[in-house]
């Protein structure tokens, strides 16, 4: 079992260090086929990829906070990102429709009567 935190943000990397998360590997994007039944992942990943996690029978940490929406886009230190509520909240997320008629890899076909 391995620890993989999932993140471009220095002040996220420090925060997970500095609260005493364990972290085996830092990786900027995640490449889903090294995840293994077991894994756990933390990081704030697309729904889609937190899916592909679980379904792989790792374990998905989400890494949340509050923060203003003028504080968007900026670095934030371990310090603020504790001031405005940071927390790693576990979920299991599972596909609910096998393939989605709206999610297409090309354009439908146009029928007779269009």
């Amino acid at each position: 079992m391995k620890y993989y935190c999932v993140s471009r943000h220095a002040g996220a990397i420090d925060w997970l260090l500095s609260a005493g998360i364990r972290v085996d590997e830092i990786l900027p994007h995640l490449d889903i086929s090294i995840i293994k039944k077991g894994d756990i992942v933390i990081g704030t990943l697309p729904v889609q990829l937190a899916e592909q996690v679980c379904s792989r029978g790792g374990r998905y940490f989400a890494l949340t906070i509050n923060i203003p929406q003028e504080l968007r886009g900026q670095e934030l230190t371990p310090e603020r990102m504790n001031r405005y509520g940071a927390c790693i909240t576990e979920f299991k997320i599972q596909r609910v429709t096998p393939e989605d008629p709206l999610c297409r890899s090309s354009p439908p076909q146009a029928t007779e009567n269009e």
